[in-house]
Formats: structure tokens, C-alpha cells, sequence
């Protein structure tokens, strides 16, 4: 299914709709998820817990809290590693999807404007991901 993915094998409507929208949707559902679980925990020990939720940076606590999280363990270091496996694996099914569909736009036979605007979004969304690691 993958290898038909990354190829663009699979019709553009398909891709963008079944594994680009539907399966982003999953993928951002369960790292939210992740997200949300390792933040509470994070935020548990913070006196303010109500604000710390919203503004809790995964890639901030890992780099001042690293040593910490290897010799400690815990409950917290099990809910980061969780997020961190689920957003590899949203970030590699990204790549996938992003190829397959770029593929699968080039081979497009249909109207051009479809063609078109799914690279756009295709060009949106890397740009937005960039932002947000950066």
C-alpha cells in the first residue's frame, strides 16, 4: 500500500482525501493526544497548572530537562517517548503522503486546476510544518 503511495499510483482524489486527509487527521488526533498527556503530566508539577498546559514546549522540556528524564523515568519520561514515536511516525507518513501526492498530481490527466491547487497545498503545509518545528 505504501510503496503504491509513494509512487502516486493511486488516484489523485484518493490520495488527497483518504490518505491525506483522513490520515492526517488521525495522525494529529493521536499526537495530540500524546501531546496533551505528556503536558498534564509535565504541568502536574508546576504550581500553575491552568496556563502551563497551553504553553508547554515538548522540545524545550526535553533540552532542560534531558539528563533529568534519563535518570529519572517515570511516568513522564514513558508519555514523552510515546509523543515522540507518534510524531515520528506522523512525520514519516507526512512524507509519504506528500510524495505519493505530488506523484499522483503529476500523472493527473484531469483539469489542470486541480493539479494546481493540490501543490499548493501540498507547498502550504510543508511551509506550515517548517514554522512550527522552527
Amino acid at each position: 500500500m505504501f510503496k503504491k503511495l509513494v509512487a502516486g499510483e493511486y488516484s489523485l482524489a484518493k490520495t488527497f482525501w483518504l490518505f491525506g486527509v483522513v490520515g492526517f487527521f488521525v495522525f494529529m488526533l493521536i499526537t495530540g493526544i500524546t501531546h496533551s498527556s505528556f503536558a498534564h503530566a509535565v504541568c502536574g508539577l508546576a504550581r500553575n497548572s491552568s496556563r502551563c498546559v497551553q504553553n508547554i514546549n515538548v522540545l524545550y522540556y526535553i533540552m532542560s530537562n534531558f539528563i533529568n528524564l534519563l535518570l529519572r523515568g517515570g511516568s513522564i519520561a514513558t508519555l514523552l517517548m510515546l509523543h515522540l514515536i507518534a510524531s515520528g511516525c506522523f512525520g514519516a507518513y507526512a512524507i509519504i503522503v506528500l510524495r505519493g501526492l505530488w506523484k499522483s498530481a503529476k500523472s493527473y490527466e484531469g483539469s489542470k486546476v486541480w493539479v494546481w491547487l493540490a501543490k499548493i497545498g501540498i507547498v502550504g503545509l510543508v511551509i506550515f510544518s517548517l514554522r512550527l518545528i522552527l
